[in-house]
């Protein structure tokens, strides 16, 4: 649903700001039923800085109050191309790589195949999505620093403390991964994870995250993926094997066929599970193994090694992948809002000849 209180209230904050300062401000009401991608009008020259402001809610079903906060929802790209980009929080700030007109598109229901911000689905599937999000466009002057800017402009007066975040986020670099790892792209960056003295700590709210971590390794018969975790918080009381269930936290391998094989926490699933991702976009290329379940073991390190080459054919079958291409990191809280805590280290993948520690 769109905010028009939010838009009154930024709006009355960014036509007091002299032109020195911002060149342009306008807002955008982007439905949810809008496909992908929206002309906003606002016209930039590559090298500019424009800074987006969120509000509103996405519902894939309003009555069973199944949503996405805009954060996750809202793209941008310029003049028709990528990169295409979202932010870590409902705010972001970006280089324009391209001049034309900044446009928006919504992620879900669909997914982006390229970084021009193509999609595949059937853009009819919008039309089952509701509510919406008002989108603030700010193009900052040249030679304006917008982390000073949006500090200056709160300190006169913010809009649920947006202003202040973003410029925090600016100045922390949020949403940079941990070192040696990468977003999965076509998802976007997070604030979710962070590395501390070789623990990366997980802490996800209303989001989903997926980080990637290179690795190229044999599948044989020996491989093992081995790691250490301490989950202080499921984000699923329930089952996760449902489109609205499906709330995790896991770390996956992913094989050189597209294929990934993701070991999860199971609020109530039995360990020894396997099921497809209930995802559409997802579930033929990923599968879920439960390694744990219930609440018993919750806030305690505890360690794991499984047989991979053993897990995938039980859990997956057909033919055996070459290669292990990838080790991931998951956390997802975007459809229950439950939020989920977890902490990972010492990850190691292994065989007879050799092995390749993650972390």
């Amino acid at each position: 649903m769109s905010r028009p209180d939010f838009r009154s209230r930024l709006g009355a904050i960014l036509s007091a700001v002299a032109t020195d300062l911002v060149t342009e401000h306008r807002f955008v009401e982007l439905e949810a039923s809008e496909p992908p991608w929206l002309d906003t009008g606002l016209h930039v020259e590559a090298g500019d800085l424009v800074t987006v402001v969120l509000a509103g809610r996405v519902f894939f079903d309003q009555a069973a109050d199944l949503w996405l906060d805009p954060s996750v929802q809202v793209w941008t790209r310029v003049g028709g191309h990528g990169p295409i980009e979202r932010g870590s929080r409902a705010t972001n700030t970006f280089r324009c790589a391209n001049s034309g007109t900044v446009e928006l598109g919504n992620a879900a229901p669909a997914e982006w195949v390229d970084r021009d911000g193509r999609i595949t689905t059937d853009p009819g599937l919008y039309a089952f999505m509701t509510g919406g999000t008002t989108v603030g466009l700010i193009r900052w002057a040249h030679g304006v620093d917008p982390a000073g800017a949006l500090r200056d402009l709160a300190a006169a007066g913010d809009v649920e403390n947006l202003l202040m975040a973003e410029a925090d986020r600016l100045d922390s670099a949020g949403g940079s991964p941990p070192p040696g790892w990468e977003h999965l792209w076509y998802l976007g960056p997070s604030e979710v994870y962070v590395d501390s003295d070789g623990v990366i700590t997980c802490s996800s709210d209303n989001d989903f995250a997926i980080i990637c971590h290179g690795a190229d390794m044999a599948l044989r018969p020996d491989t093992t993926l081995s790691w250490e975790w301490r989950v202080d918080q499921l984000p699923s009381a329930v089952a996760e094997d449902s489109f609205a269930t499906h709330d995790y936290l896991s770390i996956a391998v992913e094989f050189d066929d597209g294929r990934d094989l993701t070991y999860c926490w199971s609020a109530s699933l039995e360990p020894g599970t396997a099921f497809r991702c209930p995802l559409p976009h997802w579930s033929e290329r990923e599968t879920h193994l439960v390694v744990r379940s219930g609440t018993s073991d919750l806030g305690r390190w505890l360690r794991e090694e499984r047989n991979v080459h053993a897990d995938r054919a039980r859990a997956i079958g057909g033919p055996d992948p070459a290669r292990i291409t990838g080790v991931w990191i998951i956390a997802v809280s975007c459809f229950q809002h439950l939020g989920g805590r977890c902490a990972y280290r010492s990850i190691c993948l292994a065989d007879g000849l050799s092995a390749a520690a993650i972390n």
